[in-house]
């Protein structure tokens, strides 16, 4: 076997440098494929790639994280026997996922109204497209778990970069020249198959190869364990309000609904992950140390500091989509996709103030609390589905708006009370109170000081406005923790400056 494990900082320089290239290249072949189809046409588009994700997920979703840890743990003993032998067992398991997949999705062209009636002209088709897809998209998958648990963070990171940037002049070529959506569809088809024959040419130079020799019986039920847990959390999280509310708008609705839903929740989630995938990223980490150096309290601590700065971060982003809907939807997407802007504004501003909910997901991960967390991602799906059953047969398109904001909001009630019953953990309320009111202080006053229509230009303005405003409220009126400020001042003399400024205050020398 020729590889060797990426050092730490080669690895963060892989994933981050191809992750910021497949976001970016992505982005742009969204736009040209959204602008080259038309409302009716992409919503087509995103309703069939939504149906190869959710083929992924349900038949081989749980089965990455467990290859990850198991090879993982084989090359860390230095076992190259036991993992070839799990790359050819979770292999076999792969090929019985996806030959699930394609069973069921086969079987779901006998039954009428189970797929939207947009797709009744050729669903066979459609299905074939599904199938092939996600069976190559799985299968790369699969090989890029395999890859991370040899250290071999290429195998994941290399192929979206280098086919997001292949495809961008393709997309761009399809969308001048005003071509329909199978020639969309194919260029996907194509771009899936890339990415299993990208890892799998990687895989082989580093000679990881499978094994057929059998595992130990103690090691085999020691993964039928994990990938139990793990397809149990998979399966649960897929009720998630966005999927239940693309099936159901894909029923409900006409398909241009579901490509503003779509276009919505996509720049939503970019802007939230914007500002906080950063911080993200070193949480669950530093909750986990904590939790082995001080306890309860000293996790106690790092989530309350961690709940109010998502806060800011999140109310940043909510005013910020609010006044920049409009003219960022007509800049990316042109004025056909307009229904798309108060679908925006809703999904910024309930993402935005249900931020701190990712703080709660790092503790329940940090805690190994395997049967909360699965409580929580039951009851959560749960919610979904009773919302967007609820909102969205009855009232279609207002009725998908109306399940996101219930169905998030009940979530996020419910996993504060679970978390504070189960885990001891207390949510600071009344620092979060704080920063609600005076970011909606700031924003009452920069809506009275524009226009009921400002341009991109006022609108940029009135979020740095905004923004200067709702961040001296928060120092003033006590939205922050004194500890808080402490380790601003203590790790960054820029922004120390910038409190000073903001609360007035002399700066330190």
């Amino acid at each position: 076997m020729k590889s060797a494990p990426q050092s730490a900082l080669g690895a963060l320089a892989w994933m981050t440098a191809s992750s910021q290239v497949s976001f970016l290249t992505g982005f742009a072949n969204s736009v040209f494929i959204t602008r080259g189809l038309g409302p009716h046409d992409y919503g087509l588009y995103a309703y069939l790639i939504w149906m190869v994700g959710m083929a992924i997920s349900l038949s081989t979703g749980a089965l990455n994280i467990t290859t990850i840890r198991f090879v993982a743990e084989a090359v860390g003993a230095k076992d190259e026997a036991q993992a070839r032998a799990l790359f050819g067992f979770l292999r076999k398991l792969l090929w019985l996922g996806l030959l699930a997949m394609a069973a069921v999705l086969g079987a779901s062209w006998w039954f009428d109204g189970v797929h939207p009636a947009a797709l009744n002209e050729r669903l066979a088709l459609y299905l074939g497209f599904t199938v092939a897809c996600a069976a190559l998209k799985a299968t790369y998958m699969f090989e890029a778990s395999v890859g991370k648990g040899h250290a071999l963070f290429q195998a994941e990171a290399l192929p979206p970069a280098l086919i997001g940037l292949a495809t961008l002049p393709l997309n761009a070529l399809l969308c001048l020249s005003g071509q329909a959506l199978d020639a969309y569809l194919l260029l996907f088809a194509g771009a899936s198959l890339a990415h299993p024959l990208l890892s799998h040419h990687m895989l082989k130079r580093q000679g990881l190869l499978p094994g057929d020799t059998p595992l130990a019986q103690e090691t085999r039920t020691r993964v039928w364990r994990a990938l139990g847990w793990h397809t149990s959390f998979t399966l649960v999280g897929l009720l998630s309000t966005k999927s239940m509310d693309t099936y159901l708008l894909g029923l409900h609705a006409l398909p241009a609904f579901v490509g503003y839903y779509n276009i919505a929740s996509s720049l939503a989630r970019a802007g939230l992950d914007l500002l906080s995938s950063g911080f993200s990223s070193v949480l669950l980490p530093s909750i986990a140390r904590a939790g082995a150096e001080g306890g309860r309290d000293k996790v106690q601590a790092i989530f309350e500091g961690a709940v109010r700065l998502y806060q800011c971060m999140g109310i940043l982003v909510a005013a910020g989509a609010w006044l920049l809907a409009k003219p960022l939807v007509m800049l990316l997407y042109g004025t056909a996709y307009l229904d798309a802007v108060p679908a925006l504004r809703v999904m910024a501003l309930v993402g935005g103030i249900l931020l701190p909910n990712a703080a709660y997901s790092a503790v329940f991960i940090a805690s190994d609390h395997h049967r909360a967390r699965l409580l929580f991602i039951a009851l959560s799906s749960a919610i979904s589905v009773i919302t967007s059953l609820t909102f969205i047969p009855w009232l279609g398109w207002e009725g998908a708006l109306m399940s996101v904001f219930a169905g998030n909001v009940g979530t996020y009630i419910l996993v504060a009370v679970l978390a504070h019953t189960v885990l001891k953990i207390r949510f600071p309320l009344g620092h979060v109170m704080r920063h609600w009111l005076c970011g909606g202080l700031a924003f009452l006053a920069v809506l009275w000081a524009l226009p009921a229509d400002p341009g991109a230009a006022l609108a940029l303005l009135g979020c740095g406005v905004f923004g200067m405003l709702y961040l001296m409220l928060s120092l003033r009126l006590g939205a922050w923790h004194d500890s808080d400020l402490a380790l601003v001042r203590d790790n960054s003399r820029h922004l120390d400056r910038l409190l000073s400024i903001l609360t007035l205050r002399k700066h330190r020398t």
